[in-house]
Parts: C-alpha cells; structure tokens; sequence
C-alpha cells in the first residue's frame, strides 16, 4: 500500500517529494526531486511489540504505527501533503558542528583564518519571517517577544534567516527553567510569557541576509559582520556573539581553558570564509569536554567573588592515582547546596568530563556535571 505522498522545498529552490509504502509487516521510504531522480529504501520489517500482553501489536500493526510517527515527524520538518503550500512556510535546516577533535591535527590556523566563540548552553534557534523554530522545526510557541522583536526586520528581508541561541548569560543558573520554557508548547500562560522576555534573548551566530546580498554562498566573516552592525544594534532581543581569530593552537587551548574554568559549555571553531551549510559540517566545530571516566571525589573548595559559598573547584583522583582539580558545572544553586553537603560527597566516585591527557596521563579541562554526571548509590 501507498501512502500520500508530501512535498517541501529544498535549500537551492527545487521541489522534493516523499512518501512510504507497507506491505504486511514491511515498510519503505521514497523520496528525491518531484520531476527528477527518487530514492527507494530497503523494506524494514516491523517487530511485534508486547506479545502476551494487552496491549500486544502484530508486525504489521507496528509498521503502520512507526510509519504514522514518520509522517507526523516530516509534516514538523517543512514537508506538506498539498505541493501548493510549500512557501508557506518554510523549514530551515541548520548548519551543524562537527567535533574538534577529529580535526585538530588538521587545522592550520596559520594558513587559513579560523575564529573562535563561546558555545553557550542555549537552545539552537532558527528565525525566519514564520517564526522561530527548533534545529528539528518544530515552531516555539512561548518566545513571542523575539519573533515580535523581529517582525521589522522580517518585513524588509523576508528571504532571509537568522541562526542563535535562545538563552541568557546573565541567568545560566537558571538553565533548566530556561530550557523549560523554550520548549513549552501547550498550556503556555501570561506568567509564563512575561518571564519568557525576562528571561530569554537570542544570542546570533550566523545568518543568511538575501536582501543585502549575503546568502549561503556568502563567506562567514562577511555574513557576520553584516549581523553584528545592523542586527544586534537595532533589535534589543539580540546579543552579539564574540569572535576572536584564533593565531595558533596555545592561544585556542588558552581560551578553551579560560572557558571552561567560567562554567561555560566550551568553544565552538569557525572557518571564517566558509559557506552556510545546511547540514553537520567540518567548517564549523565544537571543541568541548568529551572524554569521561569514573573517579573519586577528595576534596571540595570553595570559589570567591559570584562563587563565594559555592562549590567551584573539585579534587577528584584517577583510578591510576593521579590527583588533580575539576570544575564544578551546574547552577549557583546547585554549588551552594553542594559545598553544604560536600562532607557526603568526599569519598564517592563521580563521572568526570574531560578533553583528552596531557603527556603524564592527567585528564585536560575537567568538569563534572551536576546535572547529569553523579551515580547513584
């Protein structure tokens, strides 16, 4: 059996079509340009779910059921069962970042121009003259005073998209409310927006501006520079990202380090002449914490200035018995309770984040991570 058939339009303007097709407990995938060449998946057979039980479903109950999922998840995408409403509104796929350290022995940061920025721990944010939408598409629905904010600038440069960040540096201790309200689509109250425009801003990376002649092809620098002088000084919901041309690898490796120490998430590396890339690219990088190992908690210290009466630095030991001092990552509340009870962590292994060793084996840019890295008793 064939399922309808739904449409969008891809990147570089042509129209792309996409349906499935079941037989039995089998199912399939076609998709490629509506008057051009198409692709045709393998059958995937479903497996029966909960035999025995209830709530049991046959093979072909679950293909039907995983090919509705599938639909429902195009549909969110920018994919339309009428090819007449394509433009209605159209679906951004974001450039996407690689991880560093498949690419730090690569890199010559003498030969060719790379700038490096805070990655901030946000909620990716793609805006057109539709709305703001998450990297997958789906539309935010409670960050009502940036697409209002935006409006103006939608109205002169409707082609054109701009690529952030939904969060605030200022309130990163209130992450997890941040992320709670961003991704808040039913129920959404009075209260809720009002503390969403207190709370939230757009901090802009990147952008593709079609009426001032900057597109895809655009290099990133020129892309950029457009934004920071007629995008963050005229739109009060925007701030700036900060970019600083890396000269050598010290001087990545010294920022890096200097980031981590604040709390932030890492870095992220960009070609300064590369294109805008509608998918995960190797001109656009993330250099953060990703190694991680198991290692027991020593001692607690306390961090001056914001961190007074908060936990800040962590000394941990190797199962190899080095000993050294992690970062403490979390919201200020979170620090203040655990330099409280830093008595009942002493002596407990934790999960520990890091990028890489050093030649006597210690690990690189520690953190632990409240929020995700401790194990439970």
């Amino acid at each position: 059996m064939k399922y309808s058939s739904l449409y969008t339009r891809d990147s570089l303007g042509n129209v792309r079509v996409w349906y499935m097709e079941q037989e039995g407990d089998k199912y399939r995938t076609t998709s490629g340009l509506l008057d051009g060449e198409k692709v045709t998946s393998e059958w995937t057979v479903a497996k029966p779910k909960n035999v025995g039980k209830r709530n049991e479903t046959t093979g072909e109950q679950q293909a039907a059921a995983e090919i509705e999922a599938r639909y429902k998840k195009q549909k969110k995408t920018g994919y339309f069962e009428d090819v007449k409403d394509i433009d209605k509104a159209q679906y951004v796929e974001p450039m996407l970042a690689k991880s560093y350290k498949d690419y730090a022995e690569k890199i010559d940061f003498k030969s060719q121009q790379w700038g490096m920025q805070t990655k901030y721990n946000g909620i990716c944010c793609i805006a057109t003259k539709d709305g703001c939408f998450s990297r997958k598409g789906e539309k935010f629905l409670s960050v009502d005073h940036i697409r209002n904010c935006l409006a103006p600038f939608f109205e002169k440069h409707p082609k054109s998209f701009i690529h952030g960040e939904l969060f605030n540096d200022a309130y990163r201790d209130r992450l997890n409310e941040i992320v709670k309200l961003c991704r808040k689509t039913v129920n959404i109250t009075k209260e809720d927006i009002a503390k969403s425009k207190s709370l939230i801003s757009f901090y802009v990376y990147d952008g593709c501006i079609v009426e001032a002649g900057l597109d895809q092809s655009s290099p990133y620098f020129k892309r950029k520079e457009w934004i920071d002088e007629n995008l963050i000084s005229n739109y009060n919901c925007c701030v700036e990202v900060k970019t600083e041309i890396i000269r050598d690898k010290d001087h990545l490796d010294s920022f890096f380090k200097e980031k981590i120490t604040r709390g932030d998430e890492g870095l992220i590396l960009r070609n300064m002449n590369m294109i805008y890339e509608h998918k995960r690219s190797g001109n656009l990088l993330k250099y953060k914490p990703i190694d991680s190992d198991e290692m027991m908690i020593l001692n607690v210290t306390e961090g001056s200035g914001n961190w007074k009466d908060k936990a800040k630095n962590i000394t941990v030991r190797t199962k190899e018995g080095l000993i050294f001092d992690a970062v403490f990552k979390g919201d200020m509340k979170s620090a203040e309770d655990f330099l409280k009870n830093a008595d009942k962590w002493i002596g407990k292994e934790v999960t520990v984040q890091f990028f890489g060793r050093t030649g006597l084996g210690c690990p690189q840019y520690a953190q632990i991570d409240i929020n995700n890295c401790f194990r439970a008793d």
